[in-house]
């Protein structure tokens, strides 16, 4: 029974996660309002997708559009898609992205097809401890679960993305919460002295701090009183002070 609960699960799973690549897939071969491109292309950011139905088309796009986008908004557009390009984490595009930073496009378009380039080794490292099912809680959505795997993950940069996004979208389900509470415990009274570390402290103590739950103003109290870095114990204080 539970094999059978278990294959379920997996196949639960991987429908949504194709129904989701079919949503961006329908996005970027209508071609919908740049409004609604550039929304896709932010969220895609933090899909952990890198599947090439969806990237090729990516690729098609700023191969058609890089050299002659010259009005801001156009601009802006394919600046989007070359940055967004890199989160593939696929090798197969970098001889794309040479061609574009070695052409004569707009030196916007230039510089984010340099961080889609140098994206391409960091997101073949994030995409697969984004889509990690193996704590995948699935009646949760799937932004909340790659959070959590960003969370639980010992990328301090993956960390410190997580918590920001947490604020930014307001997702807040308790089992994220769990695991960012967790995470924050076996890290804080270690005396971090790197600026990202610190950081990256300082936003998940913030984005616990915002859910409001009274079951997690221990953990606050603790870093404000415990914390390995001083740094860190006036974050926790300072965020503290939303309970009151």
């Amino acid at each position: 029974m539970l094999g059978i609960c278990l294959l379920c699960s997996e196949v639960i799973l991987a429908s949504q996660s194709e129904e989701e690549l079919q949503t961006y897939i329908t996005i970027f071969s209508t071609k919908t309002s740049a409004g609604s491109q550039l929304d896709a292309l932010n969220t895609l950011q933090w899909s952990g997708l890198s599947d090439r139905r969806l990237f090729d088309l990516l690729e098609k796009t700023l191969l058609e559009n890089h050299a002659t986008a010259r009005s801001k908004p156009n601009v802006d557009l394919v600046s989007w898609y070359a940055k967004s390009l890199g989160t593939s984490g696929l090798e197969v595009y970098r001889d794309t992205f040479k061609k574009i930073i070695q052409s004569d496009s707009h030196k916007k378009i230039i510089k984010y097809a340099q961080e889609g380039e140098n994206n391409l080794a960091k997101y073949k490292i994030w995409n697969p401890i984004m889509t990690n099912r193996y704590v995948w809680n699935s009646d949760n959505s799937n932004v909340s679960n790659r959070l959590a795997n960003m969370i639980r993950s010992d990328d301090w940069e993956l960390r410190m993305i997580a918590a920001k996004r947490m604020l930014a979208d307001n997702v807040f389900d308790d089992s994220l919460l769990m695991a960012l509470d967790q995470t924050i415990k076996s890290e804080f009274e270690i005396d971090h002295d790197g600026k990202q570390q610190i950081q990256t402290l300082a936003w998940m103590c913030r984005a616990l701090a915002a859910s409001m739950k009274p079951e997690f103003e221990k953990t606050l109290s603790d870093v404000h009183e415990n914390a390995g870095n001083k740094k860190v114990r006036k974050y926790a204080k300072k965020y503290l002070g939303q309970y009151y």
